[in-house]
Protein backbone atom coordinates (compact mmCIF):
# COMPACT_ATOMS: atom_id res chain seq x y z
CA UNK A 1 0.00 0.00 0.00
CA UNK A 2 1.44 3.30 -1.07
CA UNK A 3 0.74 6.69 0.47
CA UNK A 4 -1.15 7.97 -2.59
CA UNK A 5 -3.45 4.93 -2.62
CA UNK A 6 -4.23 5.33 1.07
CA UNK A 7 -4.75 9.07 0.68
CA UNK A 8 -7.15 8.62 -2.25
CA UNK A 9 -9.09 5.93 -0.38
CA UNK A 10 -9.44 7.98 2.79
CA UNK A 11 -10.25 11.22 0.98
CA UNK A 12 -13.03 9.51 -1.00
CA UNK A 13 -14.71 8.50 2.28
CA UNK A 14 -15.28 11.98 3.68
CA UNK A 15 -16.59 15.45 3.06
CA UNK A 16 -14.22 18.34 2.34
CA UNK A 17 -14.43 19.72 5.90
CA UNK A 18 -13.39 16.42 7.47
CA UNK A 19 -10.64 16.03 4.87
CA UNK A 20 -9.23 19.46 5.88
CA UNK A 21 -9.13 18.21 9.48
CA UNK A 22 -7.40 14.97 8.47
CA UNK A 23 -4.85 16.86 6.36
CA UNK A 24 -4.19 19.12 9.36
CA UNK A 25 -3.71 16.09 11.61
CA UNK A 26 -1.25 14.58 9.12
CA UNK A 27 0.71 17.85 8.96
CA UNK A 28 0.75 18.23 12.75
CA UNK A 29 1.63 14.56 13.32
CA UNK A 30 4.62 14.89 10.96
CA UNK A 31 5.84 18.00 12.76
CA UNK A 32 5.35 16.61 16.28
CA UNK A 33 6.91 13.28 15.36
CA UNK A 34 10.01 14.99 13.96
CA UNK A 35 10.36 17.22 17.02
CA UNK A 36 9.91 14.30 19.44
CA UNK A 37 12.04 11.61 17.79
CA UNK A 38 9.05 9.56 16.61
CA UNK A 39 8.79 7.76 13.25
CA UNK A 40 7.48 10.57 11.04
CA UNK A 41 5.94 8.42 8.30
CA UNK A 42 4.20 6.11 10.77
CA UNK A 43 2.76 9.09 12.65
CA UNK A 44 1.58 10.65 9.37
CA UNK A 45 -0.06 7.38 8.33
CA UNK A 46 -1.88 7.15 11.67
CA UNK A 47 -3.06 10.73 11.14
CA UNK A 48 -4.27 9.92 7.64
CA UNK A 49 -6.24 6.87 8.78
CA UNK A 50 -7.64 8.03 12.12
CA UNK A 51 -11.01 9.38 10.92
CA UNK A 52 -11.53 7.06 7.93
CA UNK A 53 -14.66 5.59 9.55
CA UNK A 54 -15.89 8.78 11.23
CA UNK A 55 -18.96 9.20 9.01
CA UNK A 56 -20.12 5.58 9.02
CA UNK A 57 -23.48 4.66 10.50
CA UNK A 58 -23.66 2.94 13.90
CA UNK A 59 -24.17 -0.59 12.56
CA UNK A 60 -21.26 -0.38 10.13
CA UNK A 61 -19.08 1.02 12.92
CA UNK A 62 -20.09 -1.79 15.26
CA UNK A 63 -19.44 -4.49 12.67
CA UNK A 64 -15.99 -3.15 11.75
CA UNK A 65 -15.05 -2.53 15.40
CA UNK A 66 -16.04 -6.09 16.29
CA UNK A 67 -13.80 -7.34 13.47
CA UNK A 68 -10.95 -5.47 15.14
CA UNK A 69 -11.50 -6.25 18.81
CA UNK A 70 -13.80 -9.26 18.80
CA UNK A 71 -15.75 -7.74 21.68
CA UNK A 72 -16.48 -4.20 22.72
CA UNK A 73 -17.12 -2.89 26.17
CA UNK A 74 -20.64 -1.58 26.87
CA UNK A 75 -19.60 2.07 26.70
CA UNK A 76 -18.07 1.71 23.26
CA UNK A 77 -21.05 -0.33 22.09
CA UNK A 78 -23.44 2.49 22.98
CA UNK A 79 -21.26 5.52 22.20
CA UNK A 80 -20.90 5.25 18.43
CA UNK A 81 -18.50 8.21 18.29
CA UNK A 82 -15.96 6.03 20.13
CA UNK A 83 -16.22 3.25 17.57
CA UNK A 84 -14.67 5.07 14.63
CA UNK A 85 -11.16 4.38 15.96
CA UNK A 86 -11.37 0.59 16.08
CA UNK A 87 -13.50 0.59 12.91
CA UNK A 88 -10.89 2.64 11.02
CA UNK A 89 -8.09 0.37 12.26
CA UNK A 90 -10.03 -2.68 11.08
CA UNK A 91 -10.72 -1.08 7.70
CA UNK A 92 -7.08 -0.02 7.24
CA UNK A 93 -5.82 -3.51 7.99
CA UNK A 94 -8.42 -5.24 5.80
CA UNK A 95 -8.73 -2.83 2.85
CA UNK A 96 -5.32 -1.18 2.70
CA UNK A 97 -3.19 -3.98 4.10
CA UNK A 98 -1.73 -1.82 6.88
CA UNK A 99 0.21 -4.11 9.20
CA UNK A 100 2.16 -1.70 11.42
CA UNK A 101 0.87 -2.53 14.91
CA UNK A 102 1.80 0.87 16.35
CA UNK A 103 -0.03 2.73 13.59
CA UNK A 104 -3.10 0.53 13.96
CA UNK A 105 -3.07 0.89 17.77
CA UNK A 106 -2.79 4.68 17.44
CA UNK A 107 -5.82 4.74 15.14
CA UNK A 108 -7.74 2.30 17.35
CA UNK A 109 -7.16 4.26 20.60
CA UNK A 110 -7.22 7.86 19.38
CA UNK A 111 -10.82 8.33 20.55
CA UNK A 112 -10.09 7.44 24.18
CA UNK A 113 -6.35 7.40 24.66
CA UNK A 114 -4.95 4.70 26.93
CA UNK A 115 -2.34 4.24 29.62
CA UNK A 116 1.19 3.51 28.46
CA UNK A 117 0.61 4.66 24.87
CA UNK A 118 3.31 4.39 22.25
CA UNK A 119 4.86 7.69 21.15
CA UNK A 120 2.85 7.42 17.90
CA UNK A 121 -0.36 7.14 19.94
CA UNK A 122 0.54 10.26 21.90
CA UNK A 123 1.40 12.15 18.72
CA UNK A 124 -1.96 11.22 17.15
CA UNK A 125 -4.05 12.16 20.19
CA UNK A 126 -2.29 15.53 20.41
CA UNK A 127 -2.37 16.18 16.64
CA UNK A 128 -6.08 15.31 16.46
CA UNK A 129 -6.88 17.82 19.18
CA UNK A 130 -4.51 20.60 18.14
CA UNK A 131 -4.21 20.58 14.34
CA UNK A 132 -4.07 24.05 12.73
CA UNK A 133 -7.78 24.41 11.87
CA UNK A 134 -8.48 24.21 15.61
CA UNK A 135 -7.74 27.82 16.41
CA UNK A 136 -9.20 28.05 19.92
CA UNK A 137 -6.71 29.01 22.62
CA UNK A 138 -6.50 25.60 24.31
CA UNK A 139 -5.59 23.85 21.04
CA UNK A 140 -2.99 26.48 20.21
CA UNK A 141 -1.49 26.10 23.70
CA UNK A 142 -1.37 22.30 23.44
CA UNK A 143 0.23 22.52 20.00
CA UNK A 144 2.97 24.73 21.46
CA UNK A 145 3.52 22.51 24.51
CA UNK A 146 3.83 19.45 22.25
CA UNK A 147 6.81 21.00 20.52
CA UNK A 148 8.89 20.43 23.66
CA UNK A 149 6.88 18.10 25.95
CA UNK A 150 4.79 15.41 24.25
CA UNK A 151 3.75 13.71 27.49
CA UNK A 152 2.38 16.95 28.92
CA UNK A 153 0.58 17.73 25.66
CA UNK A 154 -0.95 14.23 25.73
CA UNK A 155 -2.24 14.83 29.25
CA UNK A 156 -3.55 18.30 28.36
CA UNK A 157 -5.38 16.83 25.34
CA UNK A 158 -7.02 14.25 27.59
CA UNK A 159 -7.88 16.95 30.15
CA UNK A 160 -9.58 18.94 27.40
CA UNK A 161 -11.47 15.88 26.17
CA UNK A 162 -12.68 15.07 29.68
CA UNK A 163 -13.80 18.69 30.28
CA UNK A 164 -15.72 18.61 27.00
CA UNK A 165 -17.45 15.35 27.96
CA UNK A 166 -18.37 16.74 31.37
CA UNK A 167 -19.62 20.03 29.93
CA UNK A 168 -21.77 18.33 27.29
CA UNK A 169 -23.07 15.52 29.51
CA UNK A 170 -21.63 12.82 27.28
CA UNK A 171 -20.43 9.42 28.41
CA UNK A 172 -16.84 9.30 29.58
CA UNK A 173 -14.83 6.19 28.80
CA UNK A 174 -12.83 4.92 31.79
CA UNK A 175 -9.85 4.38 29.48
CA UNK A 176 -9.62 8.16 29.01
CA UNK A 177 -9.54 8.73 32.76
CA UNK A 178 -6.95 5.95 33.13
CA UNK A 179 -4.84 7.47 30.34
CA UNK A 180 -4.92 10.89 31.99
CA UNK A 181 -3.98 9.40 35.36
CA UNK A 182 -1.17 7.43 33.75
CA UNK A 183 0.19 10.63 32.18
CA UNK A 184 0.10 12.43 35.53
CA UNK A 185 1.85 9.56 37.32
CA UNK A 186 4.41 9.17 34.52
CA UNK A 187 5.27 12.85 34.89
CA UNK A 188 5.53 12.48 38.67
CA UNK A 189 7.88 9.54 38.09
CA UNK A 190 10.01 11.70 35.80
CA UNK A 191 10.49 14.23 38.59
CA UNK A 192 11.50 11.64 41.20
CA UNK A 193 13.92 9.49 39.20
Amino acid sequence: MGWSTAERSVRAMMAAKRWRHVAGVVETARELAALNGVDVEAAALAGLLHDAARDWDRERLRQAALEWDGALDPIEWEAAELLHGPAAASWARRELGVEDREVLAAVRFHTTGRPEPSPIEMVLVVADYSEPSREFSEAVHIREVARHDLLKAYRLSLDARLRYLLDTGKVMHPRTVAARNWALLARAGDRHD
